[in-house]
């Protein structure tokens, strides 16, 4: 019997929902060891609501130990079949700090002890500066999925990119999810390297949150953190133009702001918009999604979209903008609407055809269904090619 690949794999809470899916898929044909960075600023973050003091815990700490104390057994299903699952607790919030280095030592001796054939980062925090010499010495090891491989409109970090430039300079293998930010990675990286399309599944773990009480409202809705290329403006003024003062509570936007960005909410004054600016707990996020006909996403650069996977697990259709790699999660008419181009108009346009067109979205669950087995399938034969033993390469 052929021994199984081990795979170190090392998330985010702010990746959380995504990694989760992609974390069971690979459990069941690869030998998965989960390392998930969790610091004060991810206790209320992504799918966590926290209310715990990392200083009481140890540098390492087995998700069987805490999954009934923090309340989050519904995510066991995601890790029964890892061989162990664990987080790495930073108390301290500053990235370059004498803590930091700890939990970097921390880590790499586990990789001792497993002795992984890859380690696989989802994307990159500045904490993982500090593991850089151990695995510059191993790059043969490293796989780093690649979210946004260039910042978002208004959302550049100088030290992000720096950290980017040092792990991309001797890392070969890269995974995407999206055509788009594979050719945007593409021009980044190493001609020699290999860049991996995976794709997003719908994000399951949604479906746990679900209210028992029955739908009410149906809105046409924003969500997730408003940020400048988040295109927030361009409904804005479609609410303003398509002129429904009659139809309070129509319109939703629900998020956090990113930073000092100014949406603009305090001079809109139309009462068809309901404005929810703060963070949303799991409960609020599901049950407004759940309240709403139509998830719009106006932005004005993507590479991919949560916010779509989120929608797809609810069973709710989604209105995308042409740009970066938002065409490839949208069956055109099935799954949600994509614009033809990236403006108030054609953003109105496209709410008025859907208007008219609302009862061809009405049950999608069979559409998601479907493209989720095409997707899963296509993400079986590349994660094959990802962890290619090492004799075979």
């Amino acid at each position: 019997m052929t021994e199984k690949t081990k795979v170190v794999y090392y998330t985010h809470v702010y990746y959380l929902d995504a990694a989760l899916e992609y974390i069971k898929q690979i459990s069941l044909t690869h030998s998965v060891y989960v390392f998930i960075e969790l610091g004060k600023e991810g206790l209320k973050a992504n799918i966590f609501d926290l209310d715990i003091d990392l200083s009481a815990y140890p540098p390492l700490v087995s998700f069987y130990d805490v999954k009934s104390k923090w309340n989050i057994s519904e995510l066991e299903s995601y890790f029964v079949n890892t061989k162990e699952t664990y987080f790495l607790t930073y108390a301290n919030p500053q990235s370059l700090s004498l803590l930091a280095f700890k939990r970097a030592i921390n880590f790499v001796s586990q990789l001792r002890r497993i002795q992984p054939d890859y380690v696989h980062f989802e994307d990159l925090s500045l904490r993982q500066v500090w593991m850089l010499p151990y695995l510059s010495l191993n790059p043969q090891k490293l796989v780093i999925n690649a979210h946004d491989p260039l910042p978002h409109s208004g959302e550049s970090m100088i030290k992000r990119k720096l950290l980017k430039s040092a792990f991309f300079f001797f890392t070969k293998k890269y995974v995407c999810f999206s055509e788009f930010s594979k050719n945007q990675l593409r021009g980044i990286v190493s001609k020699k390297s290999d860049v991996y399309l995976i794709k997003l599944l719908p994000y399951t773990v949604y479906s746990n949150y679900q209210p028992s009480l029955e739908v009410m409202d149906r809105n046409i809705t924003f969500v997730g953190r408003l940020s400048p290329y988040k295109g927030i403006d361009l409904f804005l003024n479609a609410i303003k133009l398509l002129g429904r003062e009659d139809r309070v509570g129509s319109y939703v936007v629900a998020g956090k702001r990113i930073g000092s960005y100014d949406p603009g909410f305090a001079k809109f004054t139309s009462k068809s918009l309901q404005v929810i600016d703060k963070h949303l707990s799991n409960d609020e996020l599901v049950k407004i999604i759940l309240n709403s006909k139509l998830i719009v996403c106006p932005y004005l650069d993507a590479t991919q979209s949560g916010v779509i996977m989120t929608a797809y697990a609810l069973n709710r259709p989604v209105l995308v903008t042409p740009v970066g790699g938002l065409p490839e999660y949208v069956q055109n008419g099935v799954t949600g609407l994509i614009m033809h181009d990236v403006d108030t108009q054609a953003l109105i346009k496209s709410l008025e055809f859907f208007e008219r067109h609302e009862t061809d979205f009405s049950d999608m669950s069979l559409s998601i269904k479907e493209w989720r087995k095409r997707a899963v399938r296509q993400n079986n034969e590349i994660i094959e090619s990802i962890y290619k033993k090492r004799k075979e390469q």
